[in-house]
């Protein structure tokens, strides 16, 4: 009852004492602190706040809306404070998920109020409310996403318009209810007075309902007036309830997936002219999206059609076709359509016919993005990689970039990240790695490692040398000059002359090389360190063997 007493029934948490470090009891004055407010660790803002000294924590303000509460702990401010944590809780689910910032190819929806769709139009004063269905030629008109979180409320962007527009209006609501007030797509910074954040609320009226309305403004919520996106600032009801429909996004270009049919993966390694599937979904099963065509991530070739109606060609062909995607019933699972013909998987095999669903279930493609690359490493404990996307670089694994220098190929290790775009040779004990694809990030150095996606021909290229076996090493490679008819993607290649790479020697980091070595009874298959030295037993490094630069 508001009372220190004593209870010996048992313990709880009236029971519960705290024991907190002060400072001077008499201390004034005030403090800035950082309130952070997350949700089971997941960062969502932070804010300044200047406290008073010796007083209790002021209560967390925020948009919350729809079924959040926060707590912030209990304590006096300290002088020496500098951050306190607010702990928000989510109570229920909420109606759709929202992003930090633009994603482009996050979470959007269409959005509907009173079953009408809500659509951009450039230069529009105003948005109508007459489409009872979405117009799927201009998708990205009819997609909405919400960025902000539920503590400072939402920024509310459309795909078509871009990152630099969003839904704003006056809050200052014309006539008593704001019939004749209108939230349009509108330009950043919006003009002053109008509001850049909504907080959505329940509503009762529609599973999954919410209510929209102004941040700080709670009697103007958004409403369905006159055939227009309007407000009714003295109620709500199911005029003014939106629902979110999620817009399920297409495969898109420059990542990676697999494309499977019950089970069996689309297989980009095969040893016949036509497409293999097969329950492995490892290396051979990955495909990059290149510009509306699949590309395998096992050797670099593309998807391509022959002549006949009723096979596919296997990957490589001359006749490359793009693919299309259409959405079904089902998230993450497509049509496939290629040259007027629609994919369906037949035995172990991709077959294709003319009708979408002749073959219905067989049509339904599960199609799963890729975010980790896996890369193999033999026993000779060197691979090569090259990637359109940045990768983490995993633990055990050595990621070198390389710069020609005088009569050295200097070897740089990369820290942490492989940027987008950048062959390597990597270094490590023999395994399989996975490369988790991540954030690129910025490269201003020299990399004279050449790399490709996309398998080329070896004609192609002015002088290639690739990280090759070596013949006179059975633990060794070496860089030789390239004779096979296709350099494969997702590799690396060099392009030297033979009188160059003749007096080139590999340089590791916080290694010597030598100016110039000639192998005592070359030809015998001696092996000697950089210093000229006899080695009995290699390990890993640069040795000379027949007059050989050999990597071990």
């Amino acid at each position: 009852n508001g009372n220190i007493v004593s209870w010996n029934g048992g313990a709880n948490g009236c029971s519960a004492w705290y024991l907190l470090t002060a400072d001077d009891p008499t201390a004034t004055g005030t403090v800035d602190v950082t309130y952070t407010y997350n949700n089971n660790g997941n960062y969502w803002v932070s804010e300044q706040k200047t406290l008073n000294v010796n007083t209790p924590y002021t209560a967390a303000t925020a948009a919350y809306g729809i079924d959040v509460s926060s707590t912030a702990g209990y304590g006096l401010v300290r002088s020496s404070q500098n951050a306190i944590s607010i702990y928000c809780t989510l109570n229920g689910e909420l109606p759709f998920e929202f992003e930090q910032e633009w994603n482009n190819e996050g979470k959007w929806y269409y959005l509907a109020l009173y079953s009408k769709y809500l659509f951009y139009e450039q230069g529009a004063t105003s948005i109508p409310l007459n489409k009872t269905a979405v117009d799927t030629s201009n998708e990205d008109a009819y997609s909405f996403a919400f960025i902000g979180n539920p503590y400072t409320g939402y920024r509310i962007v459309n795909r078509a318009a871009g990152e630099d527009y969003i839904l704003s209006s006056s809050t200052t609501m014309s006539g008593t209810t704001g019939g004749g007030t209108f939230p349009v797509m509108t330009a950043m910074p919006v003009p002053e007075g109008n509001n850049t954040h909504w907080v959505p609320t329940s509503s009762t009226y529609a599973t999954n309902g919410f209510y929209l309305e102004q941040k700080g403004f709670s009697s103007n919520k958004m409403n369905l007036r006159d055939g227009k996106l309007a407000y009714w600032s003295t109620g709500q009801d199911l005029g003014s309830t939106f629902t979110a429909t999620e817009r399920i996004l297409p495969p898109q270009n420059g990542k990676f997936y697999t494309i499977s049919n019950n089970g069996n993966y689309i297989q980009g390694a095969t040893s016949d002219d036509r497409i293999a599937m097969s329950t492995d979904n490892g290396v051979a099963a990955i495909f990059y999206l290149d510009e509306n065509h699949l590309l395998s991530y096992s050797n670099g070739q593309y998807i391509g059609l022959n002549s006949s109606d009723w096979t596919f060609e296997a990957v490589g062909s001359n006749d490359i076709s793009a693919i299309e995607f259409a959405t079904t019933t089902k998230a993450g699972v497509y049509n496939i359509k290629s040259a007027d013909r629609w994919l369906h998987s037949s035995d172990t095999y991709v077959n294709r016919c003319s009708t979408q669903n002749a073959h219905t279930t067989e049509h339904n493609w599960t199609v799963t993005e890729v975010t980790t690359l896996p890369v193999t490493i033999g026993s000779v404990g060197y691979s090569t990689f090259y990637a359109p996307v940045a990768v983490a670089i995993p633990d055990g694994v050595t990621a070198y970039r390389a710069v020609i220098n005088g009569d050295y190929i200097d070897l740089h290790a990369f820290d942490g990240t492989i940027p987008a775009g950048q062959a390597v040779i990597l270094q490590g004990a023999a395994n399989t790695y996975n490369f988790t694809i991540t954030a690129d990030v910025e490269f201003t150095g020299e990399n004279h490692l050449l790399g490709t996606t996309k398998k080329i021909a070896t004609s192609s290229v002015s002088n290639p040398y690739t990280l090759q076996t070596d013949a006179t090493a059975a633990t060794g490679v070496v860089m030789r000059r390239y004779t096979g008819e296709n350099i494969n993607g997702f590799k690396m290649y060099m392009s030297i002359s033979d009188a160059q790479a003749s007096a080139l020697s590999f340089r590791f980091p916080g290694t010597t090389g030598i100016d110039s070595f000639e192998a005592e009874g070359a030809g015998d298959g001696r092996v000697y360190d950089l210093f000229g030295r006899p080695v009995q037993s290699p390990t890993k490094g640069i040795y000379v063997i027949d007059g050989k630069k050999v990597i071990y």
